[in-house]
C-alpha cells in the first residue's frame, strides 16, 4: 500500500452495528477490540448481547483493520477518539450505554468511564503492567526495529477456524495484523500507564474478567485492577481457567457472555460494596 492508495478494510474487519428490540433496545453496549485486532474479535459477544435485545456497536479503532502501516500513523489518543466517537453515536440512540472492552479496548473503556456518562464497564484481559522488556523503550528503538512479529503460532487460530466452520461462518480465522509497528507498542505502553494511574477515578459499576491461562497479559493484572478500582460502587470479579487472551472467542466465551449479560442486566445498588479478593468468582 502506497501513500496514494486509499486504504481498504480487511474482509471481516468491518464495524458491526445492530439495533436492539423489546425492553432492552434503549440500552446500548459498545464493544471495543484490542491492539492489532478488529471488531471481528468482539463480534460474537455483540451478537449474543443483541439477541438479548440490546443495541450493540463494535467500531473499528483507528489504524486497525486496513494495513499494519496505518498503525504507524496513530497515537493512543486516536484510539480513544475512535471509541469516543462510537460512544457518541450509541448515546444518541440509547438511554444508557455500557462498554465491554477486550485488552486495549478495556483500557479505552476505563478512560471513557471517567469522561462521559457510562452505565458500567466490562474490562476483559486488559494490560496494566506487562513483562516485556521492550515496551518501556519502544519509542527509542522503533527506528532500529520498526516492526514486531505478531503471528499467532498457538493452537487458537486452528480452533477458531474449526468453530467458524461449525457455525457456518466465513472461515477468516483471526482478523488482525500479524505484524505490529513498534510505534504502536510504545503507544500501548503509554496508554497502560495512563489507565493504571487513573483507576481510582472510575466510579461506575465495573466487571473484571481475566484468565489464568492468558499468555499475552499476565494474570497479575487482575489483582492490580482490583486494587486500583477501589472507588467503583460495584466490582464484579470473574476468573477464567482455560481461555487464552481472546476470551470473547475462546473455549469459555459463553461463560464470558453470561457474565457480561448478567452484569448489564443487574440492578445497580449504590450501597453495594465491592467484593474482597476472597470473594472472587471463579
Amino acid at each position: 500500500m502506497t501513500e496514494t492508495t486509499p486504504p481498504t478494510i480487511m474482509p471481516g474487519a468491518e464495524p458491526f452495528f445492530r439495533r436492539g428490540e423489546g425492553d432492552h433496545a434503549d440500552i446500548g453496549v459498545l464493544c471495543l477490540h484490542g491492539l492489532t485486532a478488529t471488531p471481528h474479535e468482539v463480534r460474537w459477544l455483540a451478537e449474543h448481547l443483541n439477541k438479548q435485545g440490546y443495541t450493540v456497536l463494535a467500531p473499528r479503532i483507528a489504524g486497525h483493520g486496513t494495513h499494519y502501516h496505518d498503525l504507524e500513523r496513530v497515537t493512543w489518543g486516536d484510539w480513544y477518539t475512535s471509541a469516543l466517537d462510537a460512544y457518541q453515536v450509541l448515546a444518541q440512540q440509547c438511554e444508557q450505554v455500557f462498554i465491554a472492552g477486550l485488552s486495549m479496548g478495556g483500557l479505552l473503556a476505563c478512560l471513557l468511564a471517567q469522561a462521559v456518562p457510562i452505565a458500567g464497564i466490562a474490562v476483559m484481559a486488559s494490560p496494566l503492567v506487562m513483562r516485556s522488556r521492550l515496551l518501556p523503550y519502544a519509542h527509542q528503538i522503533k527506528r532500529l526495529q520498526p516492526y514486531q512479529d505478531f503471528a499467532d503460532n498457538s493452537d487458537f487460530p486452528r480452533y477458531l477456524r474449526e468453530e467458524q466452520l461449525r457455525l457456518g461462518e466465513p472461515n477468516y480465522g483471526r482478523v488482525r495484523y500479524d505484524i505490529c509497528p513498534t510505534h504502536a507498542l510504545a503507544e500501548l505502553y503509554a496508554l497502560c500507564n495512563v489507565v493504571r494511574e487513573s483507576l481510582p477515578g472510575i466510579n461506575v459499576p465495573t466487571c473484571l474478567i481475566y484468565s489464568k491461562n492468558d499468555k499475552t497479559v499476565p494474570f497479575e493484572n487482575f489483582s492490580i485492577a482490583v486494587n486500583g478500582l477501589k472507588n467503583a460502587p460495584i466490582l464484579q470479579q470473574h476468573i477464567l481457567e482455560k481461555s487464552g487472551h481472546i476470551a470473547t472467542m475462546d473455549i469459555e466465551r459463553e461463560t464470558v457472555f453470561g457474565h457480561i449479560n448478567t452484569f448489564i442486566g443487574a440492578p445497580v445498588n449504590e450501597d453495594q460494596t465491592s467484593p474482597t479478593p476472597s470473594e472472587i468468582t471463579n
